[in-house]
């Protein structure tokens, strides 16, 4: 892990994706970095979603972590969308479970911050 300090941009503008590549006597093909950066709207510094189970019929609890780069305020609606292919209708109202499930309010087919 390695860091570096710069100062941001002086009005708001949009993030940008750095890339890496490595060169040398093993080249490392160029590829871009999982986070836009030095951008003055919001983003997702963390992505993540696994499932518990995979087999055909059985209940599969699908986690998602979340971090964004600016505090959420109350009243703001995180969307989740895609999860198409399941037995679950899609209007149900699923309820949100783990840590910071209490931190949201559900509606309908909406949780809201």
């Amino acid at each position: 892990v390695v860091s570096i300090t710069v100062t941001n941009p002086a009005s708001a503008r949009g993030a940008v994706t750095p890339t890496v590549s490595g060169t040398g006597n093993k080249l490392i093909a160029e590829q871009a970095m999982s986070t836009a950066v030095l951008g003055g709207t919001a983003t997702w510094t963390k992505l993540l979603v696994a499932q518990s189970d995979t087999a055909v019929n059985n209940a599969n609890t699908i986690t998602f972590t979340l971090a964004p780069s600016q505090t959420l305020q109350a009243g703001q609606t995180i969307t989740i969308a895609g999860l198409t292919g399941s037995l679950t209708t899609s209007a149900a109202q699923l309820p949100l479970k783990g840590d910071a499930a209490t931190r949201f309010a559900v509606s309908g087919t909406t949780s809201t911050a």
